[in-house]
């Protein structure tokens, strides 16, 4: 297992939240699709795949750092970053992962209040998060074993920019419901 994973988490405990992390990132980027199916009335469900990743717990040595992407929907890269409670104030994202998105040109999901009845959620582009860098606190955040953050003030997204996570649906395609079970070691569709 990579070093970097462990933080201040004991190797079973972070394969455990790696796992946790990994089944919401792929509920919440399929919740991402539903709503970009229903906002632009796409005819085809969009198309969700891990990238280049270590998808469910499964962690292999000596790769690349991928880990700033998390999935492509319909072509486009996202990192999806959540908090499992509502935050009023601020959002903290990892400074070296903000910039390899910047970086890679990769679309950052904020996800407000995860385990929330309604979550809210935005999505923001590299150029975007690059425009609102010099606005950032940079601090050592406690949540991801001391490393430097930025740290985003709500208040630096208007509220147009925040949509409600959709819920699922019973009927979903084969493909999400690949990416919904745990069993799952590869998903090359």
């Amino acid at each position: 297992m990579s070093k970097y994973r462990y933080d201040y988490r004991s190797p079973k405990q972070a394969r455990e939240d790696i796992l946790r992390g990994d089944k919401e990132e792929a509920e919440i980027a399929i919740r991402i699709a539903i709503l970009l199916k229903s906002k632009y009335n796409l005819k085809k469900w969009p198309i969700v795949k891990p990238y280049n990743k270590n998808i469910f717990g499964k962690i292999i040595d000596n790769q690349k750092d991928l880990s700033h992407i998390d999935f492509i929907i319909n072509d486009q890269k996202y990192q999806i970053t959540r908090s499992r409670y509502k935050c009023n104030t601020t959002f903290n994202q990892k400074k070296r992962k903000v910039e390899k998105c910047i970086e890679d040109n990769v679309n950052i999901v904020f996800v407000n209040g995860y385990t929330e009845k309604e979550p809210q959620f935005l999505i923001s582009s590299a150029e975007r998060i690059k425009e609102l860098l010099p606005q950032c606190k940079i601090h050592n955040h406690f949540g991801t074993g001391g490393k430097e953050c930025f740290e985003f003030a709500i208040s630096m997204f208007h509220p147009e920019e925040w949509f409600y996570l959709p819920s699922l649906p019973k009927k979903i395609p084969s493909a999400y419901k690949k990416l919904l079970n745990t069993e799952v070691e590869n998903v090359d569709s």
